[in-house]
């Protein structure tokens, strides 16, 4: 009979600590804040943003605050990279507005 009653309260213990990884896996997994798209609108229409190549922007979603949270969104190998000893590299960088 008192097997019955360790096992019962096995059994919560088991549900209660189950549970509680359940919540902790839950909470670890909340959704990004969205976006805040109140702040001004830009677009980088010359080199340098501007005829005088100032390279400001008005942007402000990305502060000092928050530039250690950014990750990288996406990277691109396009494999022809050399030192340029044996002439086949054709490395070439152009900005894009994404």
């Amino acid at each position: 009979m008192q097997g019955r009653g360790v096992a019962a309260a096995a059994a919560r213990a088991l549900a209660l600590v189950l549970a509680s990884l359940v919540g902790l896996a839950l909470a670890a997994c909340e959704r990004p804040k969205p976006l805040d798209y109140s702040g001004p609108l830009s677009d980088w229409p010359e080199y340098g943003r501007d005829k005088g190549g100032l390279r400001f922007s008005p942007l402000t979603q990305i502060t000092p605050a928050n530039v250690g949270d950014l990750r990288v969104a996406w990277t691109y190998h396009h494999g022809d990279v050399s030192d340029g000893s044996d002439g086949t590299s054709r490395m070439e960088a152009s900005a894009v507005l994404a």
